[in-house]
């Protein structure tokens, strides 16, 4: 996980509901909390270094193109917005 546990160290404040989740999800995980918070840490990080359009993510999940007979894109079809957006 980490190469060098000392090699940084932060402190951060946690609510009491908060620190009590995290101390029962480490004993049920056991994990020490510290362990807990840096691999919840690392997820969150590393979600947020990849976030991606929907058209990307759809494209990821095999979604695109799953509809027969559709145009390639509804978006810059004048002919199939006509009305969009209208009460």
């Amino acid at each position: 996980m980490m190469s060098d546990m000392s090699a940084d160290r932060i402190s951060i404040r946690l609510s009491a509901d908060a620190r009590r989740h995290l101390s029962k999800l480490a004993s049920y995980e056991r994990r020490s909390e510290s362990a807990v918070l840096r691999s919840a840490l690392q997820d969150y990080l590393r979600a947020r270094g990849k976030l991606e359009s929907f058209s990307a993510a759809a494209k990821r999940l095999g979604l695109l193109g799953i509809v027969k007979n559709a145009p390639p894109d509804l978006s810059t079809g004048k002919r199939h917005m006509q009305g969009f957006g209208r009460s």
